[in-house]
Order: C-alpha cells, then sequence, then structure tokens
C-alpha cells in the first residue's frame, strides 16, 4: 500500500521553494504509530510538539486537526506510521 502525504492538509507532494523549512532547515517533527487505528502515545507526542513549537517560537499547532489530518493520512489502516513535520 503506498504511502499518503499531506501538505499543509491537503493532498499533494511537493512543497513550496519558498517554505521556511526547506530554506532554513528549521522545522521539527513527530513519528508516530497507530495500532488499531489509534496512537497509544498521543498525548506524549502532543506534549513534545507543543513543546518543541515553543522553543522555536512557531505557532502552537492546532492538535484536533493534526489528529483529523493523522487519521486522513492512515486511511482506515490498522496500523500505520504517521510522520508530522
Amino acid at each position: 500500500m503506498s504511502a499518503r502525504v499531506l501538505v499543509d492538509g491537503e493532498p499533494g507532494s511537493r512543497i513550496a521553494a519558498g517554505d521556511r523549512g526547506l530554506l532554513y532547515g528549521d522545522g521539527l517533527f513527530e513519528t508516530i504509530l497507530f495500532l488499531q487505528g489509534v496512537a497509544p502515545l498521543w498525548p506524549r507526542h502532543v506534549q513534545r510538539l507543543r513543546h518543541g513549537c515553543e522553543r522555536r517560537a512557531f505557532p502552537a499547532p492546532d492538535i484536533a486537526m493534526l489528529a483529523r489530518e493523522a487519521a486522513e493520512a492512515i486511511g482506515g489502516r490498522t496500523t500505520a506510521v504517521v510522520r508530522m513535520t
């Protein structure tokens, strides 16, 4: 089964040439395991994302939106790994 990719919440595989992460290499990511469609360590991932954004002076992530996008990315698979960058 092929990977599903979302860029800024939309299906796609291209990043704008002016993207700050691409230009300067600053950013953060979480790699999240889903089992039976659920991320058992979701609260830890959320905490790390919030902390990382705070330390880098990035806007706080919309956690509900990330949860929706992760659900879309796993596409009904029971086991999946999602990388949020």
